[in-house]
This record gives structure tokens, C-alpha cells and sequence, in this order.
């Protein structure tokens, strides 16, 4: 299998498979977005962080060509990171973004069931206990007839 992109350093090359369904020349969303998650994730930092919330501006169509990388940690905190990434194609700006990232709390998962049990008990509409499946099944609700004009 093909990569995406291929980095070195801040330079980027991007793959055919970076292109969108609508123009093969033009990169679809998430290819970019992927990039920065991961640009992110490696970056150097005094404690463990993760992402938690990312915000992507296309701000031009991104081409299927190589892209220049500059990320800017813009807050370097023991509580919260805050990083700027762009993606310059040609020198012009075509992707901006920002990342923020609280530290990778690592919780013993017996804690984390004594918190839902917690919760459990005094919301009394939950029982969790060890090797209980957390899963959470969802269902999609039918939209709500538009009300009629008149």
C-alpha cells in the first residue's frame, strides 16, 4: 500500500491518493486533516499530550502536489498545548489549522470503572462492574416532519 504523503523535514509529497473524488488534481479533506493530526502527535513536548480538538480551514483548494509544513507551538503548557499548522503549497497559505492537546492522562482502567460506578450510584441509573461491556449503542431518531407553512 501507498502512502499518502511522504515527509521530510517541512517538505511534503503528496501521493494520487490524496485526490478528491470531484477533481483528482485537488486533495479531498481529510487527507490534509490526517496530515496535521499526525504532524502533531509527534511533536516534542515535557509531558505526554494527545489531541483532543482540531480545527481545519481549507482556506484555498489543496493540489495534489507538494506542500510545505510550518507548525508553531503557540502555548507549551503542562496543562494544554496549543499548535498552529499551516500547509503552504507554492508559498501560499492553503490549509490553517489549530490544535489543542491536554496531557495523555494514563487512568487505570479498574479507576475509570470505579468513576462510571460513582457516577452510576448517584445518577441510580447505571451498574458497571469488572469485564462489563461498555458499549454504547446508538440509534438514529427520525427526523421531525418540517411544521406545514400555513
Amino acid at each position: 500500500m501507498e502512502a499518502i504523503y511522504r515527509v521530510e523535514g517541512a517538505n511534503v509529497d503528496t501521493s494520487a491518493f490524496a485526490g478528491g473524488p470531484w477533481n483528482p488534481r485537488l486533495q479531498h479533506g481529510a487527507a490534509p486533516s490526517s496530515l496535521i493530526c499526525w504532524a502533531v502527535e509527534r511533536l516534542p513536548s515535557a509531558t505526554p499530550m494527545r489531541v483532543a480538538r482540531l480545527t481545519v480551514d481549507l482556506m484555498r483548494p489543496v493540489p495534489v502536489a507538494p506542500l510545505t509544513l510550518a507548525i508553531e507551538v503557540l502555548r507549551e503548557g503542562k496543562k494544554i498545548q496549543l499548535v498552529s499548522v499551516r500547509l503552504l503549497a507554492n508559498g501560499t497559505e492553503v490549509v490553517r489549522a489549530t490544535v489543542s492537546l491536554p496531557p495523555h492522562l494514563s487512568q487505570p482502567l479498574e479507576l475509570a470503572l470505579d468513576d462510571v460506578r460513582e457516577a452510576g450510584r448517584v445518577a441510580g441509573d447505571i451498574d458497571v462492574e469488572p469485564g462489563d461491556d461498555l458499549r454504547v449503542d446508538v440509534e438514529l431518531a427520525e427526523p421531525d416532519p418540517k411544521p406545514d407553512p400555513a
